[in-house]
């Protein structure tokens, strides 16, 4: 029975399948208002209203400064000493920012001044100039504000500077004497002077003291660091507000060094550019917490997992990793709230990329009606037991109950759940008592909504190809680009032209009198797809038949209990791991029609084309090695369907069972490839988790072709080491 919740009392409401294959969910709302799942979103009007939805977190725009650290040597002592280059660049707007930045009271400033902008590549090297912005201006559209609350500073240069002053060092000693000065900023800080002059925090020198604000594995991988002008303990404590109090709770406790360095890269989770959402974890939306991790199927026997162990091979069944279930009810309201209302029948097909406080959830998930979301708890409840859960209201007093006695907390609205997490998402889980636990409204934080695009090809991507057939990876790229060639041709011979850009060629050979039979026009409108063609060749970036989206796997071994371990298996025509995603059946939709119409092949046989046609390669990056690959099958929610009525009538599975399977698929979120649940894929494709890391799928028959010739019968990286 689905339960729903729609500004009002909740009702009961039956699920069925209509034709098409869509989930009908008719909800009711004081015996008259009824809401449907039965039609589709488009790809166009979810990708618009996704647009619109983000846009809010880019509305406030911090200008923040930045010091390019450099390092030079002292002609007369010969020793060597830091300096700074000065710019000012886009920060982010996230919550801890937004935070920092009403304490030094940044948005109550009406002086408007005008900032040049730049951005520091991290590929050459160098500091680019971007545009002019004018700070302050509230009645923009995104309004730029100017604070010194942040200071971006990039360590990238010191190794290039250090290698010129100790020409003879070695690799080892520079990189040696450049940690000692990060080391030594990380600790005691920068002081910067009014001549902008860089000093390692000295007492003895006048300026502005610096000091860490926050440390991230991506501030380690761009050689970045965000560092305060504000006192330690002032900004500690009003990130600590940010955090609901989580912090300075998990800091109560006793600490190892490894411990501290995992809490301190905790703040970087509300670091993120993001836009609050609803809060939940109270009487509009329950919170269900796992206080373990919720596991998925096992891929490999006993024996097999010892084998494995024994070679160093890092296999585990924990295909939730970073995941998280949310309801389209919690998604709905979300959007309300940044003004875009869609009703339950729209917002199902989307996911989120989402943070929240007081837990420190790092998860991405899709919407899930709240049959489904029920449905979840009610297993989550057997699988652990009901003397094992405990149902409290938020911010009840539980300080005489034990938090080791319980494995899983239900928070605020049991009928109407807005998330559901386990100790994987939600970071700070084990280290805050049961009382912060079931404090109440929780903060979730919106970063992102899953959407798919196209991808062009990469370096990393094509040494796959070319390692496994350099000539018929040219062979197919060179028709590629053919392709794409004759179509941007054609495009501007015959299609809409934009008369901010079109070439005077174009309006010649459009509109002039004779104009299709100006030859000297048509050269040079062939002449202005050179450079386009050449930037494909040296940036390795050419346009090829290739999706880019979020991944998540298949939930079916939860769902049923452990009968099934994934409804995606191995497709029995390709012998590849099976995929679905709503996304490449609209790509795809007229080939897979062409297929079911005709009327020469039997069922069979549609089946084994349409498993030809959605036969992919697929990467994660980064992605360096050859073989760090999968060759993968999609299925159309027609086979799906078809599959788990099959399963039904085999009695694999129950009759409730079977709705929510089809509720499951059948809502599927746009931008999410669905991977069957096969944990070896998570180490194949350079540790892949599911807290919105994204693959890169190609569909070019020509380069997936080559692949398979490599891997007639495996997979790529997983089948040379596990298989």
């Amino acid at each position: 029975m689905v339960k729903s919740h729609i500004e009002g009392e909740i009702k009961m409401s039956k699920l069925t399948v209509n034709a098409n294959g869509m989930i009908v969910k008719a909800a009711i709302e004081k015996a008259e208002n009824i809401v449907t799942i039965e039609s589709a979103l488009s790809l166009a009007a979810h990708n618009g209203h996704t647009n619109a939805i983000i846009r809010n977190i880019h509305k406030m725009v911090p200008v923040i400064e930045g010091i390019v650290l450099r390092a030079a040597q002292d002609k007369e002592s010969g020793d060597m000493y830091l300096y700074g280059e000065k710019f000012y660049t886009e920060g982010s707007n996230n919550p801890n920012a937004r935070a920092l930045m009403e304490y030094a009271k940044d948005f109550d400033t009406e002086e408007q001044v005008t900032i040049p902008l730049s951005h520091w590549d991290a590929d050459e090297k160098e500091l680019v100039s971007d545009y002019t912005v004018k700070c302050n201006d509230k009645t923009a559209k995104r309004m730029y504000v100017f604070t010194k609350t942040h200071t971006l500073v990039t360590y990238a240069q010191l190794e290039n500077d250090i290698k010129k002053i100790k020409k003879n060092s070695t690799d080892e000693e520079i990189k040696e004497i450049k940690n000692k000065f990060v080391d030594e900023v990380e600790t005691m800080g920068l002081r910067i002077t009014n001549k902008n002059r860089v000093y390692v925090a000295n007492k003895s020198v006048e300026g502005t003291h610096l000091t860490v604000l926050n440390w991230s594995p991506s501030n380690m991988r761009s050689e970045t660091q965000l560092m305060t002008a504000i006192q330690p303990d002032d900004a500690f404590k009003v990130l600590d507000e940010v955090s609901g109090g989580a912090l300075s709770e998990a800091l109560k406790g006793k600490l190892t060094i490894t411990g501290l360095v995992k809490l301190s890269a905790r703040l970087g989770i509300l670091g993120a550019p993001s836009v609050e959402m609803v809060k939940s974890a109270n009487d509009e939306f329950g919170y269900v917490i796992v206080m373990k991790e919720i596991k998925g199927p096992f891929d490999y026997s006993e024996k097999q997992q010892v084998e494995l162990d024994e070679a160093g091979i890092e296999i585990d069944n924990n295909t939730f990793d970073g995941a998280f279930w949310t309801s389209v009810e919690f998604i709905a309201a979300s959007f309300a709230k940044l003004g875009r209302r869609l009703p339950l029948s729209k917002a199902i097909y989307f996911a989120i990329q989402a943070r929240a406080n007081k837990y420190f959830t790092k998860v991405f998930g899709e919407a899930k009606t709240q049959e489904n979301m029920q449905y979840r708890l009610k297993k989550i409840i057997e699988l652990h037991g009901e003397d094992k859960v405990l149902r409290v209201k938020a911010g009840e007093d539980v300080s005489h109950l034990n938090k080791d006695d319980y494995e899983v907390i239900i928070v605020g609205n049991e009928k109407c759940l807005g998330s559901i997490i386990d100790t994987n998402g939600g970071k700070l889980l084990k280290n805050i008592s049961l009382q912060k636990i079931v404090e109440g409204d929780v903060t979730t934080h919106l970063l992102d909504i899953a959407k798919c695009s196209e991808t062009a090809t990469s370096g990393q991507m094509l040494s796959k190809f070319l390692t496994a057939n350099k000539e018929a990876t040219i062979d197919a790229l060179l028709g590629c680009m053919g392709d794409n060639y004759d179509e941007k041709l054609e495009e501007m011979l015959y299609g809409d032209i934009d008369a901010h850009q079109a070439s005077l060629a174009q309006f010649i050979l459009r509109y002039a009198e004779d104009g299709a039979e100006n030859t000297a026009a048509l050269e040079a409108l062939i002449k202005e797809q050179l450079p386009q063609q050449t930037s494909m060749i040296y940036k390795s970036k050419i346009d090829i038949k290739a999706y880019f989206q979020r991944a998540l796997f298949d939930d079916t071994f939860f769902l049923t209990a452990g009968k099934v371990d994934s409804l995606l298996a191995r497709n029995k025509w390709t012998g590849r791991l099976e995929c679905y995603s709503r996304d490449i059946e609209v790509k795809f939709a007229k080939e897979i029609a062409e297929i079911e119409a005709r009327e020469d092949l039997t069922l069979e046989q549609k089946d084994k084309a349409t498993s030809e046609l959605l036969t992919g390669v697929a990467f994660k990056y980064p992605s360096p090695s050859s073989d760090e690959n999968a060759i993968v099958t999609y299925r159309t929610s027609k086979q799906l369907k078809a599959k788990i009525n099959d399963m039904y009538k085999a009695k694999q599975i129950t009759r409730e069972e079977r709705a929510i399977l089809l509720d499951d698929f059948l809502n599927t979120s746009y931008g999410v490839t669905k991977l069957g649940a096969d944990n070896t894929l998570k180490h194949k494709l350079a540790g892949m988790d599911t807290d919105y890391d994204g693959i890169a799928v190609v569909f070019e028959k020509k380069l997936v072709d080559i692949l398979i010739a490599k891997y007639p019968k495996t997979d790529g990286l997983a089948a040379v080491i596990c298989k």
